[in-house]
C-alpha cells in the first residue's frame, strides 16, 4: 500500500478570526490536492477524499490509507500524530502476534500437551490456555 505524506498548517481568516486547518495531500513528491477543515476529524475525512480523486482510487480505498500527518510550526501536534501512528501500528503487531500465540496454544493442546505444560510454555495462565482450547473446538 503506498503512503500519503499529508503536511497541515493553521490559518486564520484576517476578517472573522475563524482558525481552520489546511493540509496537502502528497504522494511521493508529486502534490494531489489541497483542503482545508476547522476540525482534524473532519480534515481527515476531506484529505481521503482528496487522496481518492487525486490517485484515482476506489471510494471504499479512503478508510485503509496510509496516512502520515505533518504538522508545521507545531511540534505538539507533531509529535501527537507520529505517537498516534506509533500506537496504531503496535496494536497492529500486537493483534497478530495473539492471533499467532492462540494458533500454537490450540496445536499444542491439539498434540496432547497438558494444559500446564502448554500454559507455562505460552506464557499464560491454564485458564486462558482452556479458554483459547475451548473456543477452537466451538468453532469446529
Amino acid at each position: 500500500m503506498s503512503s500519503y505524506t499529508i503536511k497541515v498548517r493553521r490559518e486564520t481568516d484576517p476578517t472573522s478570526g475563524v482558525t481552520s486547518f489546511v493540509a496537502t495531500a502528497y504522494k511521493g513528491r508529486r502534490k494531489l490536492g489541497t483542503t482545508d477543515a476547522r476540525h482534524l476529524r473532519k480534515l481527515d475525512q476531506y484529505v481521503r477524499d482528496v487522496i481518492v480523486l487525486g490517485d484515482d482510487l476506489d471510494d471504499a480505498a479512503a478508510a485503509n490509507l496510509d496516512l502520515v500527518w505533518r504538522f508545521e510550526e507545531d511540534d505538539v501536534l507533531d509529535e501527537a500524530a507520529r505517537t498516534a501512528a506509533a500506537l496504531a501500528e503496535l496494536r497492529a503487531r500486537e493483534s497478530r502476534l495473539v492471533a499467532a500465540q492462540h494458533a500454537t496454544i490450540r496445536t499444542l493442546v491439539a498434540r496432547g500437551m497438558s494444559v500446564r505444560d502448554v500454559a507455562a510454555a505460552s506464557g499464560v495462565s491454564p485458564g486462558r490456555v482452556g479458554q483459547v482450547a475451548s473456543v477452537s473446538s466451538r468453532a469446529r
